[in-house]
């Protein structure tokens, strides 16, 4: 009995843009998201926009997160969309929403037809999921997967920026494109005795990481990145994480989503 074929129906906008193409079939363990599975494509992914309207407008921008994702790291195009028509999107007006999910679905069934198993190409897929995993990890189930990647995004668009591969005013810009959507931005209060080193912990076990290296998926602009996660100095992802904890301390519960 294995090898069953497999058809997806999602019914939010997450699972239409990312978990229900690629094939995933892993699982959380404590250690962290995602680290013991398997591959196994679906046959066919139906995706029908009328079950959206059943949808919190949070959890649907949770899910928007990852089609801004895709914008920033493949398709500058898609970016420009969700820029300029936000308002539109996030009411699911059709006559753009239908557009933004074929097109994020697109790109990541090209991604994972070059790289199934998540060798190189595919891996930059996880772009603001080091960190965003991280803060995950400690902040769920308060906080959504969505939540945390666009809180992830503009991190690792700052951390891009820093290592001298993103110009700087493409980090406002990206910022700014995920507050469009109600989506946090800022690093959220971490549970009392939480901080640096528990983040660190988290990401130390990241499925992009390599010789002990942390890897993220490094933007060279919007909608531009390099094919293969990069190894990221420590110091420097603790420099950006610290950073961002203390503008958090500063201003309590920064860019929270509107509920």
């Amino acid at each position: 009995m294995r090898g069953v074929p497999v058809i997806q129906i999602p019914t939010s906008v997450m699972a239409m843009v990312d978990s229900s193409v690629g094939g995933k079939t892993a699982i959380n363990v404590p250690a962290g998201k995602n680290l013991v599975g398997a591959f196994h494509q679906p046959r066919f992914v139906f995706a029908d926009m009328t079950l959206l309207k059943t949808l919190h407008r949070r959890e649907v921008a949770e899910g928007l997160a990852e089609a801004i994702k895709m914008g920033v790291i493949r398709d500058a195009k898609l970016f420009d969309l969700m820029e300029t028509e936000a308002a539109k999107i996030i009411e699911l007006d059709p006559s753009v929403t239908a557009k933004v999910i074929y097109d994020s679905i697109r790109h990541k069934a090209d991604v994972v037809a070059i790289d199934e198993k998540e060798t190189g190409l595919r891996a930059t897929l996880n772009y603001g999921h080091t960190i965003g995993h991280a803060i995950e990890a400690l902040k769920s189930p308060e906080m959504l997967h969505g939540e945390c990647v666009s809180i992830g995004c503009v991190l690792e668009a700052d951390l891009a920026h820093r290592m001298g591969k993103l110009p700087a005013e493409a980090v406002p810009r990206i910022r700014r494109c995920f507050e469009l959507y109600g989506l946090p931005v800022g690093m959220p209060e971490l549970p009392k005795g939480k901080g640096l080193p528990d983040l660190m912990a988290k990401m130390a076990v990241d499925k992009k990481n390599a010789g002990g290296a942390i890897r993220c998926t490094i933007i060279t602009g919007v909608g531009t990145s390099i094919d293969c996660p990069q190894p990221v100095p420590k110091e420097l992802m603790e420099a950006v994480l610290r950073d961002a904890i203390a503008v958090s301390v500063d201003e309590p519960n920064p860019k929270r989503p509107r509920l």
